[in-house]
């Protein structure tokens, strides 16, 4: 994943070493999504679920679950619920 404040920050060790963190929490996101998902199996989540799960923020979150459609651990059942898409993992598809 590439910096995109890189120019802006103009390599300041700082904004590098937040970059770093902010990546690795990324990931640590999604492995968290995963795991609900496995756990709520064809009954599928949602953004909006697991933000309320984890206490996050729906804004933190929801671009998480689009890149773990983008990436094939995800894809959405065409079911809506509280007006989300619901998400399963993938294998379960």
């Amino acid at each position: 994943m590439k910096d995109i404040c890189e120019n802006r920050h103009k390599g300041n060790a700082e904004s590098v070493e937040a970059f770093k963190a902010a990546r690795l929490n990324l990931t640590e996101i999604q492995r968290e999504i995963l795991a609900l998902a496995a756990t709520w199996g064809p009954v599928g989540i949602t953004s909006k679920q697991f933000a309320f799960h984890s206490g996050r923020t729906l804004n933190a979150v929801s671009g998480r679950f689009s890149e773990l459609i983008q990436r094939g651990k995800l894809k959405r059942n065409g079911v809506r619920r509280d007006k989300c898409g619901v998400c399963i993992l993938s294998e379960l598809a």
